[in-house]
């Protein structure tokens, strides 16, 4: 489905995205310890969250939310036609569907009387017998 696919695209954007601040974040504390402008603890606390993988472990669990949630407003719209139509009093592809085979059936019972009550008015077949309306239909 496209939408999934979309979805899929820009999670991956956002990943890059993220990979490339980590890179970012890794070259700004280089720069920011060749400077001196910040303490060496705040540095190798920040070098060591980079590191650690918890930005991008962060980054994981987004995706995964994102892709979930994602997930669901898609199961959602994609119910959210019938749900119209059933508000709306209309009725639904297979209620149509059924409805086409029940006067499929209901045609060729009536081309079958027609053709019997023709043979019998031309006299030339017995009377037709009488059918009663639980009686299943020929086909």
């Amino acid at each position: 489905m496209e939408t999934r696919k979309s979805w899929r695209e820009q999670l991956d954007a956002v990943e890059q995205r993220l990979q490339r601040y980590e890179a970012e974040a890794q070259k700004r504390v280089r720069e920011l310890a060749d400077k001196g402008g910040a303490s060496r603890k705040e540095l190798e606390e920040l070098v060591a969250r980079v590191k650690s993988g918890e930005l991008l472990a962060h980054a994981a669990q987004l995706r995964a939310r994102a892709e979930q949630t994602g997930n669901e407003v898609l199961r959602r719209f994609e119910n959210l036609p019938e749900k119209a139509f059933e508000r709306m009093g209309l009725a639904t592809r297979p209620q149509i569907a059924e409805l086409g085979a029940q006067v499929a059936r209901l045609s060729r019972k009536l081309d079958r009387f027609t053709r019997q009550a023709r043979a019998w008015s031309a006299g030339t077949a017995e009377a037709p017998p009488v059918e009663r309306a639980d009686d299943k239909p020929s086909a």
